[in-house]
């Protein structure tokens, strides 16, 4: 689905009034992905104690190299480190069920089995492994986390169909963390308490 032209101007707008560096904006695919960037360009301006140039969000950031579709997203933010951003556009009634990690979509009018994790923890590794090459030492390495939005499924949606039972939520974030801004950074805070 292609974005509407409503969340076309609010992304611009939230990224002219963000004292984040926004990079790729046109490369925004979809709704969804438009949805989680305005979410992140909301929830995490920049303080102002920092320079401009010392946190972004990057849209589809490619690496040289590889043989995985870029994240969707990357915010690079002094409080958080490298938060890696995959946005899914499903439906809750599309998605058919959960099994051994993989989740089973209605897709053109096929049933296709995917494994978000798997493909959010790939595109981390890339990432890392690419700072690595820049920085090998890990002291110097930032924190890098991964996560995935559902934009259009509530949480107690997910959680009647108990797929909270098959899938770890703590990675994921539901349209409430989308809509709410402090919400979605509780979540992306506890996700870096955690890895720490």
């Amino acid at each position: 689905m292609a974005i509407s032209t409503y969340t076309a101007d609010q992304i611009h707008q939230a990224a002219q009034r963000s004292r984040l560096r926004v990079l790729g904006c046109d490369m925004l695919k979809n709704e969804a992905e438009a949805r989680l960037a305005l979410a992140v360009l909301m929830a995490y301006p920049l303080a102002v104690d920092h320079a401009k140039e010392s946190a972004f969000l990057y849209v589809a950031p490619t690496l040289a190299r590889t043989q995985y579709r870029p994240p969707d997203l990357v915010l690079c933010h002094p409080e958080t480190g490298l938060v890696i951003f995959e946005a899914k556009g499903h439906a809750i009634d599309e998605i058919e069920g959960i099994e051994a990690g993989y989740l089973k979509v209605h897709y053109h009018n096929r049933l296709q089995s995917t494994n978000v994790i798997r493909q959010s923890e790939d595109q981390l590794y890339e990432v890392q492994s690419a700072i690595g090459r820049l920085l090998p030492d890990r002291r110097n390495q930032p924190l890098i986390n991964a996560l995935i939005a559902f934009p259009n499924i509530a949480m107690a949606t997910w959680r009647e169909r108990s797929y909270d039972q098959l899938m770890p939520t703590d990675v994921l974030l539901f349209a409430e963390a989308l809509a709410d801004p402090q919400l979605l950074r509780q979540q992306v805070d506890a996700l870096v308490r955690q890895a720490l």
